[in-house]
């Protein structure tokens, strides 16, 4: 699996564990953004050029869970834990092609437990544009000169909306064979002619998932699809929509962690009744609402932006002001939005 944060983050922390029990082999190889203390030095080191530039790359593992975890540690990756999709778009993109192309070959070099994985019944999952590139390096460097035959990819769409676009001189710094680049040219009405790395991805990984089977049909619609619908209906044969599972153990109510102070309770489907009227209660304290157990308490937890409803959330707020509920939004993001829930805050 390649490399996060925010509900990806959620899903590269508990889906490896979740194949590694069903007895697969399982690695998660992630950029080095900070000092990890779990991370041991492997000791191997290779040179990948990007934008005429060579960055040497080295290679830490851990190993936690029964899933082995793979940190790639280079100049561009560094002190970027709490940034890791910040700065110019060029600079971006010049670290995702870094990434790709290092986690590509990192089977063939990283001794995970002294043994690598090798290239053999191998998957590659790659989530979003910013390892769109891996299925693209896998096919031009690999598979298209005999290589990596028995390897596969398989690229999760969590959000559509990002795509890794730029002018078409993007496809320079890339390093792939020519004719490549009409993998990557894209021409929609707002941006003309553009380069478009998830595009590019989309049509060279061997399968294509999205988060639900909802989000996978909104994908196919013009509204949905921000300018790629065209290329996933093309690819219709090989997308298909998977719930997001969860953590049942990092989720479960009865032994959480974050239940144990400020008069919340652990519960369980036995005590379900009791214990999760004594969280609201705790809840409601703790936000300076009034403790009232019969109103409803109506919680939003999410990234502020216009994906995800906000906009229709506040168009509803002058008739929920009007309702005897509570609400109770949490998030960060657009500074125009939280401006707004601020503002409905103090009103």
């Amino acid at each position: 699996m390649i490399s996060c944060i925010g509900g990806l983050g959620d899903v590269v922390g508990a889906l490896p564990k979740a194949l590694a029990r069903r007895g697969h082999r399982v690695m998660v190889v992630i950029p080095k953004y900070g000092d990890y203390a779990e991370a041991r030095d492997l000791g191997v080191r290779k040179r990948y050029k990007v934008a005429g530039q060579d960055s040497e790359v080295s290679y830490f593992h851990s190993y936690i869970d029964g899933v082995d975890f793979v940190f790639l540690e280079a100049p561009p990756f560094r002190h970027r834990h709490n940034d890791i999709y910040g700065g110019e778009r060029p600079d971006v993109l010049k670290r995702m092609i870094l990434f790709c192309k290092a986690a590509v070959e990192v089977p063939w070099y990283a001794p995970c437990g002294g043994t690598i994985y090798g290239d053999g019944n191998l998957v590659f999952i790659a989530n979003d544009w910013h390892t769109a590139l891996l299925p693209v390096y896998l096919k031009a460097y690999y598979r298209d000169n005999g290589l990596m035959q028995y390897t596969r990819s398989v690229l999760v769409i969590h959000n559509i909306a990002h795509q890794g676009r730029g002018p078409v001189d993007d496809f320079n710094i890339m390093d792939l064979p020519a004719h490549y680049i009409d993998h990557f040219k894209l021409h929609d009405p707002l941006g003309g002619e553009h380069n478009n790395v998830f595009a590019a991805g989309l049509k060279m990984a061997d399968r294509v998932v999205t988060v639900s089977h909802g989000y996978m049909w909104e994908l196919k619609t013009t509204e949905g699809g921000w300018g790629l619908h065209d290329i996933i209906n093309q690819n219709d044969w090989k997308l298909d929509g998977i719930v997001n599972g969860i953590d049942t153990a990092e989720w479960n109510p009865a032994v959480d962690v974050h239940l144990h102070s400020d008069d919340y309770t652990n519960y369980t489907r036995d005590t379900l009744d009791t214990g999760k009227r004594q969280c609201k209660a705790a809840l409601q304290r703790e936000l300076g609402l009034q403790v009232r157990d019969g109103v409803p308490l109506i919680g939003f937890i999410g990234r502020l932006d216009h994906q995800k409803g906000v906009d229709i959330i506040a168009a509803a707020m002058p008739w929920i002001a009007q309702q005897d509920v509570q609400l109770v939004m949490l998030g960060t993001g657009r500074p125009d939005l939280e401006d707004m829930l601020r503002r409905f805050e103090g009103e």
